[in-house]
This record gives C-alpha cells, sequence and structure tokens, in this order.
C-alpha cells in the first residue's frame, strides 16, 4: 500500500456452525442463511430424496434378481430370450457365459461365432473366472480357432489347475493336433489331481502313438501310478516293458500292495513264465 491511501480492511469470514431454537444458521460474508427445521421444503426434500434412494435399492434388487434366475442353470430359456436377457444387463458376466453357452450348445440353431463372443466378454468381464476361459476354448475350437483355443485352455488351466476337465480339454486339443509333448503338461496335471483317470488317459495316448516311453513321461513316480502304467502295458502285451516298470516300483510298496500278486498273476496267464520267474525273484529280494 502507498502512504496516504485508505486502508481496506479485509472481509472476516465465519463459517461456525450456529443452532438456535430449531433453525441452523450460516454467516457468509455480511449475509445470514436461515433453514427452518419446520420447513415444508425441507421435509419434502428430505422426502423425495429417500424416496429416491428406495427406488435405485428396488431397482438394483430387481436387476440382481433377474440376472440370477436367468443364469440359474436348473431353468431353460429359449436363445432368443437370452439374447434379450443380456441386452438388457450387459455388464453381467454371468449373462454372457449363460447365452454362449446356449449358442454353443444350440437346441434350437448353433451359433458358435456368437457363442465366441458372448464367451470372450465374459472372461474380459469376469477374467478370474475359469469357466468362461473353458467356454471360450470351447467356441473358438467350434470356430476352427484352434490357436487362439490353446491360450484360451492355458488360462482357464492357470486358474483351476486340478480341474481334470480344463486340462482333458486343453489335452485333447493338443493331443488332435499332434502335439503330443506340449499334451504332458496337462495330462500331467490330471493324473497328479485324479488317479482315477489314469486308464483312460493312456487309453487315448495309445491309439495315438503306441510307445511306452510315450506313456511313462506323463506318468509322476507314485507307486500308485507306476502299477497302473504296468497293469496297462501288460494289457497290451508289452510285458517286458511292464515287468521293468514294476520292477522300478520301490520294493517297500511292492511288497506291501495286493496290486503285485496280481500283476505277476498276469504275467502268468500271458504265458510269460521267465518275466514272470523274474518279476517274483525280484519282489522277494
Amino acid at each position: 500500500m502507498q502512504p496516504g491511501r485508505d486502508m481496506i480492511p479485509a472481509p472476516s469470514l465465519s463459517f461456525r456452525k450456529l443452532e438456535v431454537k430449531g433453525q441452523i444458521s450460516y454467516p457468509i460474508l455480511s449475509m445470514k442463511i436461515t433453514i427452518n427445521a419446520d420447513s415444508r421444503i425441507l421435509r419434502a426434500t428430505i422426502f423425495l430424496i429417500a424416496l429416491t434412494s428406495a427406488g435405485i435399492v428396488l431397482m438394483m434388487a430387481f436387476s440382481q434378481f433377474m440376472v440370477r434366475t436367468f443364469a440359474d442353470p436348473r431353468l431353460t430359456f429359449s436363445q432368443e430370450a437370452l439374447r434379450a436377457a443380456v441386452a438388457k444387463y450387459p455388464a453381467s458376466p454371468r449373462m454372457h457365459l449363460r447365452l454362449a453357452e446356449a449358442e454353443l450348445s444350440g437346441k434350437e440353431s448353433p451359433a458358435p461365432a456368437i457363442a465366441q463372443t458372448q464367451a470372450g466378454l465374459a472372461a474380459t468381464l469376469s477374467p478370474f473366472d475359469f469357466q468362461a476361459w473353458r467356454l471360450l476354448a470351447l467356441a473358438q475350437e467350434a470356430n476352427n480357432n484352434t490357436a487362439q483355443a490353446e491360450k484360451s485352455w492355458q488360462a482357464a488351466a492357470a486358474l483351476a489347475p486340478a480341474s481334470s476337465e480344463v486340462n482333458w480339454g486343453w489335452a485333447n486339443l493338443l493331443l488332435r493336433e499332434g502335439k503330443i509333448e506340449s499334451a504332458r503338461t496337462p495330462l500331467l496335471a490330471i493324473a497328479k489331481y485324479n488317479n482315477e483317470f489314469l486308464p483312460s488317459l493312456f487309453e487315448v495316448l495309445w491309439r495315438s502313438k503306441q510307445d511306452p516311453a510315450t506313456l511313462l513321461a506323463i506318468t509322476d513316480q507314485t507307486p500308485a501310478s507306476q502299477f497302473a502304467l504296468a497293469k496297462f502295458l501288460l494289457k497290451q502285451a508289452h510285458a517286458e516293458d511292464a515287468v521293468n516298470i514294476f520292477r522300478n516300483i520301490d520294493r517297500q510298496a511292492r511288497v506291501q500292495s495286493a496290486q503285485s500278486k496280481e500283476f505277476i498273476d498276469g504275467i502268468i496267464s500271458a504265458q510269460q513264465f521267465l518275466l514272470a520267474r523274474l518279476a517274483w525273484l525280484d519282489l522277494r529280494g
């Protein structure tokens, strides 16, 4: 400020809340705004806010109810009805997944291209749902997009490593493509988590390539798995390979298992007497 000029005092602002006899006052500069707690406008405003909030809650509840209804696998809907529901609730991954299943199975008219689009949307909206990736892989296979299907199967297996359904689907695609070595990963996962699937796996691989080394490559070293492989090879008239696998099983496990006698009896039934004697002597130690 230059000397001689009048000093203009700075305005004093106060936002201290005042409550006086049911009134709320807020001094702003030189003005005072007072709202009467008994005001009809205030009551109407509060009522409208409550009504709007209730309406929003009801709409959300109704939307969730409709999504759950259309996504329920126990209920049957036409493809047309599901398409209309997806158009109404496009942000629901479950709706896209249900429509993809319907389009893929095609009870009315199969539409694998639509199924792939819908499954892709489900996987995008819910990337940690392995079922979305599994269905996407199936739809891609139906559209002959095998390279993309391999990636989708792999994504599903990463999310659900113990799922026999996923690993079997992945392995099946790789075997059909002749990628036996690549199929080893999902096949090993199946064998690891579900030993009861081993005979079926051996059958599939044997039809693809009658090579004992291929079966041995996908079989873990647990006695149960090795016993299963030895019995399968004996059934395929590969007695020598079967006996070699049997002899490599932990001796204590062989001694304690009733499968040892069953296996040796099988060798005798195949009239491989020298191999039967070898297996028996090795078992006795």
